[in-house]
């Protein structure tokens, strides 16, 4: 919003009538649909007001500006601070959902102004909502004077929703790119991506300040990787984000931003983070992981800075992960810069040297009580057996950080008296997920898969948890299963291994999202595991099996009826397996997703094989979700594999041929077929080989239904290709849009950019 911020002209406010509930005659006469339609079409004239004044330059020595500086931080008050009586005006801003809001203010303020003590009130925690009176959206700059409100004059808070998700990373768009994109623009967006895009310095920081003043709801901002790398000038480094706070006003939506790689160097790191931090109050999440050497100089700075706030930060999450803080003066700087963070809840220090003296550092610098319920520890210098002293300060840990639930390390063991192992107990820093203690013996497979059940010690030593765990738990990775399930003969492999699974899964009464990736299963899924978990499925009661010596073996009865996902990615499936996975679909009616991601031998015979099978149920599966990214489909048959899948899978939502570059022409007819006979939304075909001349025939679309598109890694396409493939597709309304490593640069590539994202947005 434009204009500059005051709140010298604002007299008084009121929010008790926040209990009353009423619509105003706009909205007994429009309602809020039509409300919001206006309100996005008079969005399109952003104010793009400039800002003259900089921060002021702190002077060698210095380690933060003081508050005076922070005052001039904020924009001079607009208007006088003693009005006439005959100056001042009551006004009732209605929020959207009937809350009135009575404040009193001078007719010099702008309507900037009243936001802004909206939002200084804590009234508005989140967005950026604008005034409108009647059917007219106020500018933000302009004062209340001139805009016909009187005294009592009831005005509209509209709240800015901006839908759209871009992510342009990887494509040299430099500040010339950017800001072509932005003039281009439709309207805000709501998340952005522009990891490695060629930003870089001033003129970096001021172009990402003009996409933010056309973006007032945007919410996540990623500029990873922008580190000066490749710069036209030597001088210039990563982002200059004093430069980039300095052309904005508060940016009240944003909440998430993410600086990795970003050249944040020392002091001055410390100091542009802290100027950012200013302009965004309401930021959640903060990550400034790797080659931001930052150091406990950069902390310190960071926290003298912040320190002259008048408010304290809203940050729940922080990523300090490899940003150069070590050894004690390493933790002693982050245990200050938590005095300034209140709310923390997530706290990652990970690949940081801080061995034992810098964590005691920081344990016993930090607030005596935090909020802090997570921390990310791992490769910190820690030795493998923690002694007496290391168990002491972790005592002290959990004394200040009354909500610790996790701390993620490496795997740890300590040597130490009962109770302090019964006071570590309630963390994870002990062993990794999954690990067995030393003390407890590997199970004897064999006697597993005898007709017995397993009981409550077999369990935990499988999976590492009890029975009452498994029986709550909603998700699973069998990644996680201990050492003894992974002594399997074939890892997993056999009728053995499927029994065994089937008898852990049986207790799992309300997993919905079970994971089998990685588990490299191969010949063994179709040759046990898969086989007896359909069996087990379809089974009225349980299945006799012999073994080779004779013995028989019974496959209990499993239902998973709350199922809803099955990630069988980089498994190493074969071409083979494509009919039995269809046939675990027809066993688990109500599984809505299904991943086969990075099973590159499944190629084009397993989707067809799976296609065929699927022919069987005459209505199809209700399957919603499925990946067959890098499953090495090509060509014509690759083509006619999917199409075939697609005609058998009718509630099919979401659909990802990623990673499939043999694909290349025959995506087209991919893409012609979902948008003109199915109702997906979501389709990924990124790095699938797509050139620049790529030609649809949309001549039978019915009505687009695409609300998600993923054309990310196809880098022959350019700025030509992709202008050309948006003047072939229809109108849509897209709310992710990924053109990520499309080979998009300077001013061409921002133009191409902009041009498809008002095609993805003209329904609105």
């Amino acid at each position: 919003m434009g204009g500059a911020w005051s709140t010298g002209s604002i007299q008084a406010f009121s929010a008790p009538a926040f209990s009353e509930r009423r619509s105003s005659s706009a909205l007994l006469d429009k309602g809020f649909a039509a409300l919001e339609r206006d309100f996005e079409a008079s969005n399109r004239r952003l104010d793009v007001a400039e800002r003259t004044e900089d921060f002021p330059t702190l002077p060698v020595g210095r380690s933060s500006p003081d508050e005076a500086d922070f005052d001039q931080l904020e924009s001079p008050a607009l208007s006088p601070q003693h009005d006439s009586a005959a100056n001042k005006v009551e006004l009732k801003l209605i929020w959207m959902d009937g809350s009135v809001i009575q404040l009193k203010v001078s007719l010099t303020a702008t309507c900037n102004d009243v936001i802004s003590s909206l939002h200084r009130r804590g009234v508005i925690s989140t967005g950026c909502p604008r005034l409108l009176l009647g059917t007219s959206l106020l500018e933000g700059g302009t004062c209340l004077s001139e805009t016909g409100v009187s005294d009592g004059s009831e005005l509209q808070l509209v709240l800015s929703q901006p839908c759209l998700n871009l992510d342009v990373s990887d494509n040299n768009l430099g500040d010339t790119g950017l800001e072509a994109l932005v003039e281009g623009l439709p309207g805000p967006l709501q998340r952005v991506s522009l990891l490695r895009s060629g930003l870089c310095g001033k003129a970096g920081g001021r172009a990402v300040a003009k996409l933010m003043k056309a973006s007032p709801g945007l919410e996540f901002l990623d500029l990873s990787g922008n580190n000066g790398f490749g710069a036209v000038s030597l001088g210039d480094t990563g982002i200059d984000l004093k430069a980039l706070a300095a052309e904005i006003h508060s940016c009240y939506s944003l909440v998430h931003v993410t600086l990795a790689d970003c050249s944040l160097e020392g002091f001055l790191g410390g100091q542009q983070l802290a100027c950012l931090l200013y302009k965004t109050p309401n930021l959640q999440r903060l990550d400034v992981h790797s080659n931001n050497n930052l150091g406990s100089t950069g902390m310190l700075a960071l926290s003298s800075a912040l320190s002259a706030l008048r408010r304290p930060l809203k940050l729940t999450g922080m990523t300090l992960e490899d940003t150069g803080l070590e050894g004690e003066e390493g933790g002693d700087s982050a245990g200050i810069l938590l005095h300034q963070i209140p709310f923390l809840t997530s706290l990652n220090i990970s690949n940081n040297l801080l061995l034992p003296a810098g964590l005691q550092a920081l344990v016993k610098t930090m607030p005596d009580t935090t909020c802090i319920s997570r921390l990310d520890a791992c490769n910190i210098g820690l030795p493998c057996k923690l002694g007496l002293q290391e168990a002491d300060f972790f005592r002290l840990l959990l004394e200040k950080c009354p909500g610790l639930k996790l701390v993620e390390s490496e795997g740890h063991t300590f040597d130490g008296p009962p109770q302090f192992n019964e006071i570590l107990s309630r963390m994870e820093l002990i062993r990794t997920p999954g690990e067995v203690h030393d003390q407890i013996e590997l199970l004897d497979i064999s006697q597993l898969v005898l007709d017995h059940p397993l009981v409550a010690t077999d369990f935990k030593r499988l999976t590492g948890l009890s029975l009452q765990q498994l029986q709550k738990l909603r998700s699973f990775n069998l990644n996680s299963l201990n050492h003894s399930f992974h002594s399997l003969p074939g890892n997993l492999g056999g009728i053995e291994g499927g029994i065994v699974l089937v008898k852990v899964l049986d207790a799992m009464s309300s997993i919905e999202h079970l994971s089998f990736n990685a588990s490299r299963l191969g010949v063994a899924w179709t040759l046990g595991v898969g086989q007896v978990l359909i069996e087990s499925l379809r089974s009225e009661s349980g299945i006799g099996r012999e073994r080779p010596d004779g013995s028989q073996l019974t496959i209990p009865r499993i239902q998973l009826t709350s199922l809803k996902s099955i990630d069988l990615s980089e498994c190493g499936l074969h071409a083979d397996a494509g009919s039995m996975l269809a046939e675990l679909l027809q066993a688990l009616p109500g599984l809505r997703g299904l991943s086969l991601a990075r099973n590159y031998r499944l190629e084009n015979a397993g989707v067809q094989a799976f296609a065929n099978r699927l022919r069987e149920e005459a209505r199809g599966h209700s399957l919603v979700e499925i990946d067959l990214s890098c499953c090495s489909l090509s060509g014509e048959e690759g083509k006619v594999a999917v199409l075939a899948m697609l005609q058998h899978l009718p509630e099919l939502d979401a659909l990802a041929v990623s990673s499939n570059p043999g694909l290349g022409p025959h995506v087209a007819p991919i893409l012609e077929h979902v948008l003109c006979n199915t109702q997906i939304s979501s389709l990924s075909f990124g790095s699938c080989g797509i050139s620049a001349n790529v030609r649809l025939n949309l001549a039978l679309l019915r009505s687009p239904h695409l609300t998600s598109l993923d054309m990310s890694g196809n880098t022959e396409i350019g700025p030509l290709g992709l202008q050309g493939f948006t003047s072939q597709l229809p109108k849509m309304n897209l709310q992710r849009l990924n053109l990520a490593d499309c080979g998009l640069e300077s001013r061409a590539g921002g133009d191409s950019i902009a041009a498809l994202v008002s095609r993805s947005q003209s329904l609105q």
